[in-house]
Order: structure tokens, then sequence, then C-alpha cells
């Protein structure tokens, strides 16, 4: 008897080892080892900080030569030692925490303060919140790392000193009250991190102090907010405990290494501790395998001694599914100075052979010297490959791009896969009860690749972003497929091998009627390592490469004894089966009140003359109209600036926002400089409200893509980016007493 199972697995991997890296900044900065990835100004594409000043990316993995430094308050306190970025005033864009270097030379720290981000990341305009509650008259901070302790909403630190006690900073938020204590028994923290290592839902402090690893479990109830004084005082209440002494121990990553992406080979989910040691007579690098809180399991990875670890990371880089460990070492004992050790479906079922794992060189032979500051790991072009950002010393910042590159399921893979079937508890269900079944051979056949991409993995790409209103392609968009929860594949484009296997199992006698596969319990599937190694070591990983059926619009809102008040049209030149125009939509509808608001998309396909026939029934029937406008001649912008014209003049209290990029711009505005040929001014890609004395108002649909609002596509501000203009953010709600739906803050 046989069962046929047939798996699809990915085919590509992420490479990052043999890129060459590129400078970021501008030679004057030497970053020292300060450095940091976030999106500072909020168009939902990463930038770089480095040193004291930040470079915008673009999102194609370049980033501009703008130096855009911190403010400047005096020679004391404008250079940083260290930062820490956070949203740290809770307002939706990232801060940044800075322990100013010590100028002075007297081996204490200078005054810390945050930088509050002005929301556009030009941080010379921040604001400084001067930190002088924290203690500056010990030893210099080795680390900060910000957590929301108490549950409030606002991120607040904790603080690692070369000899005094971990420091714990409370966020005030907009009060005055500041509040500042310290933890008994953390005496020269080298590293925090912050983690759940009981499961319990609370954050718990883990950290190193040069000779061991502790914790410090969390307090309180999750999603319950505690006042300062609450958590001080449960917070001191709770014993340091040990989880490993490890001799020189300064670095520490917390993650589930064996468990990984798929929690399989540990189904608990057990928290690992990653430990790197710095001039201590211990292995340079370990781990400690979980339960953290009980009895643990240590292994040596790559057995390195005598080596000082400067950085470390975990983090999948390959993209295949296991973490891998990153570590930069100083130039002692061996050519050893940035290498990566990949983590695999072995090395989970068997944690002691991380001893035996060679690490691979990230970067050409030129960069191996380089004495490394700090690294740090994102996705920095928006393709779904992991990318890296270090700082060597006395040298400026450079970043390395992944790229995706074929990974191969050769026959090792399908002697692993023969193995990862054979070892599979199966069973027979019967009338009788379950009976176990015996597994006496599999054969393995592997086709493929399937759906065979570019280069880059981008094949059958369909990336709105990429089309230009002629509806051709963008030469200067690339397509890049991003990595999304609606496929376990790592993109929608990606290779993938189809492996066939064959089951042949022992003849049942219990009866099974109808007899079949379907009465073998090929559950335990879901037990066995969701991937595959192959002759490289590498984790050819499963996946799924067809998308599941989206999920169900949400029910409608409870409209009972509302009326419409108002109607709004929203007419775009794009075609109806649209995704892009769709979103576009989509986004503007949900920008709008709930209930009193009807609003009424329309798509022209590129008609001129249906565009005008959509103006006319809009000023007709509704009381404003958003309408992009894309017709490059200057005839198509007479006749539709014709058309708006005639219908003010007719309605003058008609409102009206055109709502797009380059022939909107030329139309006349505040921002553009052109003529306006609209007798109704408007102002950069809005209406007004009313005429001249009503606010500026913003078009919903033009809003920035960020964290913390999901209108449009992220793609929509890169473009406006890319024509050299940047639209503000808006926050959507309506203005009591006026018709005016939108206004800007």
């Amino acid at each position: 008897m046989s069962i046929t199972l047939v798996e699809t697995f990915v085919g590509r991997k992420n490479d990052i080892e043999s890129q060459q890296s590129k400078y970021v900044g501008t030679e004057s900065l030497t970053a020292e080892g300060v450095q940091a990835i976030e999106d500072f100004n909020g168009d939902g594409i990463k930038d770089i900080l480095t040193e004291k000043a930040i470079f915008f990316g673009d999102g194609t993995g370049e980033f501009d030569t703008i130096e855009r430094e911190f403010p400047y308050l005096s020679e004391d306190v404008q250079t940083p030692y260290m930062v820490s970025t956070a949203d740290f005033d809770n307002d939706g864009d990232i801060d940044i925490m800075v322990v100013p270097k010590d100028v002075d030379g007297d081996g204490e720290d200078e005054t810390k303060y945050i930088i509050i981000n002005p929301g556009d990341g030009e941080m010379k305009d921040g604001y400084i919140m001067l930190l002088g509650e924290l203690d500056s008259s010990t030893a210099k901070t080795e680390v900060i790392t910000p957590v929301d302790l108490n549950k409030d909403g606002l991120m607040d630190a904790l603080l690692g000193k070369e000899t005094g006690d971990i420091e714990v900073w409370m966020n005030p938020g907009d009060t005055s009250t500041k509040m500042v204590f310290e933890i008994p028994g953390t005496a020269g923290a080298k590293d925090i991190t912050v983690a759940d290592i009981d499961k319990d839902g609370v954050e718990d402090i883990i950290f190193v102090d040069g000779a061991s690893v502790k914790y410090i479990l969390g307090v309180g109830t999750p999603g319950v907010e505690m006042t300062p004084q609450a958590l001080q005082d449960a917070l001191l209440l709770q014993s340091v405990e040990t989880i490993e002494d490890i001799d020189g121990a300064a670095q520490v990553e917390v993650a589930d290494i064996d468990g990984s992406r798929w929690g399989n080979i540990d189904p608990a989910g057990e928290m690992d501790v990653v430990v790197g040691t710095a001039s201590g007579s211990d292995p340079a690098l370990q781990i400690v395998f979980g339960p953290l809180t009980g009895a643990t399991t240590k292994a040596v990875v790559g057995d390195l001694p005598g080596l000082s670890v400067k950085d470390l990371d975990v983090v999948d880089v390959n993209r295949d599914g296991w973490l891998d460990v990153v570590a930069a070492f100083e130039p002692t004992g061996g050519a050893y100075y940035r290498r990566v050790f990949h983590g695999t479906n072995a090395l989970a079922e068997d944690i002691a052979s991380w001893a035996a794992v060679t690490p691979e060189k990230i970067g050409p032979d030129g960069e191996d010297e380089y004495v490394i500051e700090a690294m740090d790991f994102d996705d920095l072009n928006g393709d779904g490959n992991i990318d890296m950002v270090f700082s060597a010393e006395n040298d400026r910042t450079r970043y390395v791009l992944g790229e995706n590159v074929p990974a191969v399921f050769d026959d090792v893979a399908k002697e692993n896969q023969k193995e990862r079937i054979s070892s599979l508890p199966l069973t027979y269900t019967g009338s009788d009860g379950d009976v176990d079944v015996s597994v006496v051979d599999v054969k393995v056949e592997v086709t493929g690749p399937t759906n065979a991409a570019t280069p880059n993995g981008q094949a059958q790409c369909t990336d709105p972003g990429q089309l230009m209103d002629n509806g051709e392609i963008d030469p200067a968009m690339p397509c890049v497929w991003h990595d999304s929860d609606i496929s376990d594949c790592r993109f929608p484009g990606d290779e993938y091998w189809t492996v066939t296997s064959t089951i042949y199992i022992e003849p049942i006698v219990v009866p099974c009627t109808p007899v079949g596969p379907h009465c073998i319990l090929l559950d335990p599937l879901e037990l066995s390592a969701r991937s595959v190694d192959n002759g490289a070591g590498e984790a050819q990983q499963l996946c799924t490469p067809e998308a599941p059926p989206p999920p169900p619009p949400p029910a409608c809102p409870d409209c009972a004894g509302k009326t419409i008040e108002h109607t709004i049209y929203g007419i775009t030149h794009g075609f109806p089966d649209s995704v892009f125009w769709e979103t576009w939509g989509e986004g503007a509808r949900k920008a709008l009140p709930e209930c009193t608001v009807e609003f009424v998309k329309k798509y022209t396909s590129y008609d001129v003359g249906q565009t005008v026939a959509f103006i006319e029934e809009a000023c007709a029937v509704a009381d404003a109209a958003i309408i992009t406008v894309p017709f490059a001649s200057d005839a198509d912008k007479l006749t539709i600036a014709a058309a708006i014209n005639t219908c003010t003049a007719s309605k003058p209290d008609f409102l009206f926002e055109l709502s797009n990029t380059d022939t909107a711009y030329d139309m006349g505005g505040e921002t553009s400089g052109e003529a306006p040929i609209l007798t109704k001014q408007w102002y950069g890609y809005a209406g007004r409200c009313s005429l001249s004395t009503a606010p500026r108002s913003y078009s919903p649909v033009m809003q920035r893509h960020s964290g913390h609002t999901n209108l449009i596509p992220a793609r929509l501000p890169q473009l406006q980016q890319q024509n050299g203009r940047r639209l503000r953010p808006l926050h959507a709600h309506q203005r009591p007493g006026s018709r005016c739906v939108w206004r800007t803050h």
C-alpha cells in the first residue's frame, strides 16, 4: 500500500555574503559604531542614521547625500557616543535617545537627551528633551534598551552602565513627573534585551554582566497599565536569576533558535539565548537553549576560542526559515572579523553540532580586515531580502544589499526528505481505533524549478507602481515582491521545487471503509521540520505557492438612525480592474466618516471626455470631488480645468481636490509656481475647504504611508518623492459646522 505526498519547496535564497558594500553618508562622517535603521520621515522607506546625521532612502537601495544633522546644543552634547531609537513621545514617528561623548575625559556620562522627531525626519528642527534626571556621576553607559515597562503606551528605557546597576527611566509623557530608579544586583550590565522567556505575556529583562547571563522576570498583567510607582515597587521585589555562568559574557540576543520560523523542532517555543564573549576564557559564541527559567543546555558555536565579539545579531540572513548567528570579532586570534553561522534543520535536531559549523564570510576579501563597531539588519529596498548596515573603525557607515539567488533541491536533499518522511509516526484510524503504521520505503521525485523567475525572483510581477499613465512599464521603477502574510513562500514570484514523496507502508489488516490514503493520518508532518537540508547545508523551505482566498469583507457598520449628509465623488483616470486605483479609492473611503458620507468611485479609463462627464455629474449631485488629472497634453489639462471652472462658477460652494502628481502640479498653485488655470484657487495637491480664509486641506488619498496609517500603497509616496515633491501627513476628521470633511492639524 502506498501514499503519495506532494509538497513544494522554495527554490531561492537570500545571498548577502558575496555582495559588495556601499558607503552611506558623506566623507566628513565617521560613524564610530553609532548607527540605526529606521523610517525617520514616515514615507514607508528605511533610512540610515550614522554618527550625527540621517540620510533618507529612496526605496531602491540608494540613499541621498543630504546631511541632516542633529540639533546643536553645545560642544558637550552635540556628538553621540551611543543612540537608541523609539517613538518616545508616542506620536507615530521615530525619536532618538542620545548618550553624548565623554568630551571632558572624566569617564562619566554627559547629560543624556532625546531628540523629538518633528515628523519629517529633519532632526535639526526637533525638540530637545534633556534627561538631567538620569545619573551622570558614575561610569559610562554601555547600552540603552527601549521598552514599555508599565504598559501605558509610552516607551521607557533600561540603561546598562559600566559599573553601576541598571537604570530604569520611566517616560513621563505629557506630565512633569520624572522617575528614575536602579535595579539592585545588576551592576556592570554590558548588554540588555527583553523577551517573554516564561511565556506569561509580560516581557522579561535579560542581561549579561561580563561573567553571567541573568534575567529578571517582568511584572504586571498583559495589557493592564501600571503606575510608575507600582512598577518600581513590584520590579524591585523580583530576584535577579542566573541563566548560565559564561566568562566574558558581553553580548546577548534572545530568540527561538531551534524552532525559528516554524517552531516544530521545538514545538514548545522555548526562547534561547545567544551569548558573545569579550576577552573571556569561554568560547567566543555560545547558545543556551531554553527553557531559560529551568534546566538549560549549552552549545558552543563554531568553537572559536580566544576571540572577542564586538557585535552580535540573530537573524534569518538567507531567508530559509532558520535563524542564523552573525558576529563581528576583534581582529585578534585569527582572520575572523565578520561571520555568519547559518542555522539549519540538522542543527535544530542536534544542537551539539553547532560547534562544527563553518562560518561564512560576509563581503569580499578586501573587506575582511575591517574592525566592525556595529551592524544591523533590515530590508532596505523593499525586495524582501535581508540587507546589512555596518560601521567599521575609523570609517564611514556602509551597507550591503542582499540578492535573491537560486537554491537547489539536490540528491542530498532527496535523501534527507526520505529520512524525514520515514521517521514520521504515522497512524491508521480504523473502526477499532488507532494503529501505528510502519513505513517500508520512501521514493522521492523532484521536478522544477517551476515558475522560473528573473535573476531577482520577480517573474510575473504586476506591481502597479511600475505602470505609467499610458499603461506601459516604467523602467525607472523596478518591480519588487514584498513578503506577505497571504503566502508562506518567500516571494510570490519565487521559483519552487515540486517534491513528490511516495510512502510505502505495511499492509493494514484492520478494515477501513473505504480503504485509501485518507485513512492514514499525516498530521505528524506538521511536527517535523518544515525544511530539508541540501548538499550545501542550505535549508530548503516548504511553502505554498498559491495564495489563499482573501478574507471576507468587514461587516457594514450599524447605521441605524443615521442619514447621508454629504456625497463625494472620487474620479480617477484609471481602469475599473486596476488594483492600484481600487486601493486608492478604498483609502479615500476609509478616511471618511461611516454612514453619513457617501463616497462614489468613478473610473474613466484614460478618457478625458468621460472625466468631464463625471465632473459634470458630480457637480449636479455631490458636495465635493477628488479628481486625478493624468493627461499630459495642454489641451487635456485645459479641458479638465474648464469643466472644474464651469462647476465652481455655477456652484461656488462645491469643493474639489486635485489628487495626482505631475499634471495637477502644472495646473498652478502655491507650491508649483505655475500660473493657475483654475478660477478657484487650490494649493499643493489639494483644494480649500472654502475660499482664502480657510485652512489648507489635503486629500486623505494622498496621505503618506506610515506605521499608523494604511490608506495607500507605499509605492505612491515613493513616486512623488522622485518627482521632487513631498506631501505632509493628514489626520482625517470632520470639522464641526463645516461641509469640509478633511483638514490638517
